[in-house]
């Protein structure tokens, strides 16, 4: 599950090339070569007239990708694509009906995520800067998307921005076989985890902040736990809202290992959080080091400059662009794909992120456990 999918290599468009001179929107990854050719851009598709071209993908499931007769050949559209570094190839987005594994996993390509990789790299190399017009964005600008999807297969365009509410997960994708889905970070917003709950997952959600008799977690299908997921280390809370004037020393923290056996569970298909900047913790002394992989990982990563009313300083000092860069190299290592990249529309210095184990589903039969 851990081994990384890799495939054949090409040309990275680099990180901060010279000819790189227009800001690239949030969440928008520069365009890539889908092994050799573009994919098509359906707005100019004749669509009674279309050929169907196979990218191997893995080992059984070639990719298939649309495009129409009068498109330019492999060559010449890659050929296209290299001169000019920001043509958006979310123009033509990859969607499927059909959510089952087999399905999803024709759609990955592992020249693209390749790239991404040699992006995040650099971004972790010593003395890597980010493009300086992004502003507070510029902490993630080495992560981009990897592994491309839109709905049906997501909840929601990318673009759109609404991944502060609704988790752009691969909803049909985990409701396709028995679930379990840990959540950490309710606050007074437990709509996600009840409707998974409702949908017939198994849902554990964890928050220290929240007393057992809010409404937020009172009467829900989904199970709540009054402690945090992550370590707590010295942190203040002084100012925080989240805190409502309670000391550090109230919450209670367990690892996601610590919780897991408490709760008798040895893999999780969903892991869901946002926990205001103990995400690294989480990360760096419970995850990394965990054979637990989840099919899905949907998260909020705050970094540095995000707005310390919500977010503690200690968790995210000095968290910033290698910090992010490395981060997602490892868990490119680790075998996930970014399928959805969103910065907050409140606070830029945070984003949801959205990330899928291509390892782990390709080892999964397509019709279930």
């Amino acid at each position: 599950e851990g081994s990384r999918i890799r495939g054949q290599q090409v040309g990275s468009p680099g990180l901060l090339e010279k000819s790189d001179q227009s800001p690239r929107s949030s969440g928008l990854p520069d365009p890539q070569v889908v092994q050799g050719s573009t994919l098509a851009d359906q707005e100019h598709q004749d669509s009674t007239n279309k050929n169907i071209v196979e990218h191997p993908a893995l080992p059984g499931t070639p990719t298939q990708v649309t495009t129409s007769t009068t498109s330019p050949t492999p060559k010449e559209a890659a050929s296209e694509v290299n001169k000019s570094d920001h043509q958006d190839y979310w123009r033509s987005p990859i969607s499927l009906p059909d959510p089952q594994v087999s399905k999803v996993l024709r759609l990955y390509n592992s020249t693209l995520a390749d790239q991404e990789l040699r992006r995040m790299e650099a971004g972790a190399a010593s003395g890597a800067q980010p493009r300086p017009w992004l502003g507070k964005g510029w902490v993630f600008d080495a992560v981009q998307i990897s592994f491309p999807l839109m709905p049906p297969l997501i909840d929601h365009d990318p673009r759109s921005g609404k991944g502060q509410g609704r988790k752009n997960i691969l909803n049909e994708l985990l409701l396709s076989r028995k679930c379990i889905v840990y959540a950490a970070g309710i606050a007074d917003d437990s709509e996600f985890e009840e409707r998974l709950a409702r949908d017939g997952c198994e849902v554990h959600a964890f928050d220290c902040t929240v007393a057992l008799d809010k409404p937020s977690v009172t009467g829900k299908k989904f199970i709540f736990h009054d402690w945090c997921l992550g370590f707590r280390n010295r942190t203040s809370f002084e100012g925080n809202i989240f805190a409502a004037g309670r000391s550090a020393e109230e919450f209670v923290f367990k690892t996601l290992s610590e919780t897991m056996a408490e709760l008798g569970h040895e893999n999780i298909d969903l892991l869901k959080f946002d926990i205001e900047g103990f995400e690294w913790g989480l990360f760096e002394q419970d995850f990394y080091g965990s054979t637990v992989r989840p099919m899905q990982i949907a998260f909020e990563l705050h970094t540095q400059d995000a707005y310390p009313i919500a977010v503690p300083r200690v968790p995210v000092a000095g968290r910033g662009f290698a910090s992010v860069s490395t981060l997602f190299s490892k868990l490119f290592g680790f075998g996930y794909r970014v399928v959805s990249k969103e910065l907050n529309n409140w606070d830029p210095a945070c984003a949801e992120f959205v990330l899928l184990n291509v390892g782990k589903l390709s080892s999964l039969p397509s019709t279930g456990r």
